[in-house]
């Protein structure tokens, strides 16, 4: 019996900004699988002004004790803005995970 050859191909890809397309700079993540079915990752910035400019002002003042200062230090609250969520399938998160592996491998050896 003659065994029949699978051919095999890949497909072209082609890519288009949508209309909405944005972008935006970071300095975190969070998130997480909510559900069996679908990953939610949202992106926000922290707002280290407010707290820059909180921190200085009671730093600054002379009526507070050190222990008030670390305690009004350690209350004080960093905004972090959530600018965007995205949400994608396991196969899209693994696809993801592969490519920033990858990713920082060839940084680390640009590093070197």
């Amino acid at each position: 019996m003659e065994e029949k050859q699978i051919k095999k191909f890949k497909m072209k890809k082609e890519y288009e900004m949508d209309d909405s397309f944005r972008s935006y700079y970071i300095t975190g993540a969070i998130g997480g699988f909510r559900n069996p079915y679908d990953f939610r990752l949202a992106f926000y910035n922290i707002d280290t002004t407010k707290f820059i400019l909180d921190t200085q002002e009671f730093k600054e003042d002379e009526n507070l004790t050190e222990e008030e200062r670390f305690d009004k230090l350690k209350n004080t609250e960093m905004s972090h803005k959530i600018l965007c969520e995205i949400i994608m399938s396991e196969q899209a998160v693994r696809e993801i995970y592969t490519f920033l592996g990858k990713e920082l491998e060839e940084l680390e050896k640009l590093k070197k």
